[in-house]
């Protein structure tokens, strides 16, 4: 059954394409700040499968080392992993942060779009799209566009082609679904 968020999304853009993947209800992922920190770093500029495979490798391996967190792993366990030397220096510097003073980190969760991006681009190696992607994925804020992705700009180049113009506002208080719906239809081939 579809939601409703997704019937407000087809209610103001319904020259877009019919979905045929069901989308889920955004929700808080319940993760820690630092694993949900940690799961977007190791995205950025990924394919969502290549991602995956390496955030799995580093979970696991620091479950099998006893490490309470991938950012505990040394450098060359995630370079074995996959990681990029940018990629570790980014998830070792902020778990160093992190450590200091975890209660503000965990506080990210509590802030709206405009103040987490702010604290997200305070730290090394993490700006605009990361506080948007831990928003969406890992907060459950339901009103946000994640500016710069490349998958959504791809989309909307797409749609725009086809005659097709989305403007994100227009979705509001619902955007993060119009991104959710843009990436599926990407995935899809639908577009």
């Amino acid at each position: 059954m579809p939601l409703p968020e997704i019937d407000y999304i087809r209610s103001a853009f319904p020259e877009l394409p019919e979905l045929h993947a069901e989308i889920r209800r955004i929700s808080p992922s319940g993760s820690s700040v630092i694993d949900a920190v940690i799961s977007v770093i190791i995205g950025q500029m990924l394919s969502r499968k290549a991602a995956q495979s390496i955030r799995k490798r580093a979970f696991s391996t620091a479950r099998l080392q006893g490490r309470n967190s991938p950012a505990a792993l040394d450098h060359g366990d995630l370079r074995a992993c996959g990681l990029s030397n940018n990629k570790i220096k980014a998830i070792h510097t902020f778990y160093q942060r992190y450590q200091s003073e975890p209660n503000h980190y965990e506080d990210w969760k509590k802030l709206d779009q405009e103040q987490l991006s702010i604290a997200v681009s305070k730290e090394w190696g993490m700006a605009t799209w990361t506080a948007s992607i831990l928003a969406i994925f890992h907060f459950g804020q339901v009103d946000v566009y994640p500016v710069g992705d490349a998958t959504l700009a791809k989309a909307e180049n797409k749609l725009r082609d086809l005659g097709i113009q989305v403007d994100p506002n227009e979705a509001s208080p619902y955007k993060s679904y119009l991104a959710l719906y843009l990436w599926v239809l990407v995935d899809e081939g639908l577009i």
